[in-house]
């Protein structure tokens, strides 16, 4: 099982509105300002699998909340948002978790430019700017 703080991840800033307003329901951008990107996952209708980022990504912030890059297709085009990140304790392995989300009202960016090529290459399209981060969960 690999350490929590020498996971291959990437800074991520996060983005609220001005006014305050909180519309997460306690999700993890409510009591964070920074975030970790540590992997990724394409939606296909499979049993899904998240995927490592590139060799290369290296950051060792274990105080900021992890989150996974989720792209999924929507008429006839493909969308990313970034969701909580959970680990599994017998394998060590990331996972979304069991708890459907949804967006919250808030952002998360990266100034890193390994952050927007990855999110160019997985959409297919040049891609630049925050992304949705679905950290509302309803009961």
């Amino acid at each position: 099982m690999s350490n929590e703080t020498t996971d291959r991840s990437l800074h991520l800033n996060v983005l609220r509105s001005a006014d305050g307003v909180d519309c997460t329901r306690n999700g993890i951008t409510s009591t964070h300002t920074q975030l970790r990107l540590v992997g990724y996952v394409v939606e296909t209708g499979e049993r899904e699998r998240v995927k490592d980022l590139p060799a290369g990504v290296m950051l060792t912030n274990s105080d900021a909340a992890p989150v996974l890059l989720v792209i999924r297709s929507s008429a006839g085009g493909y969308i990313a948002h970034l969701t909580p990140a959970h680990r599994d304790e017998e394998t060590g392995q990331w996972t979304r978790g069991g708890a459907w989300t949804m967006a919250g009202g808030n952002f998360a960016h990266a100034s890193d430019s390994r952050f927007t090529s990855l999110v160019s290459r997985l959409l297919g399209v040049r891609f630049y700017g925050a992304l949705a981060v679905h950290d509302r969960i309803e009961n």
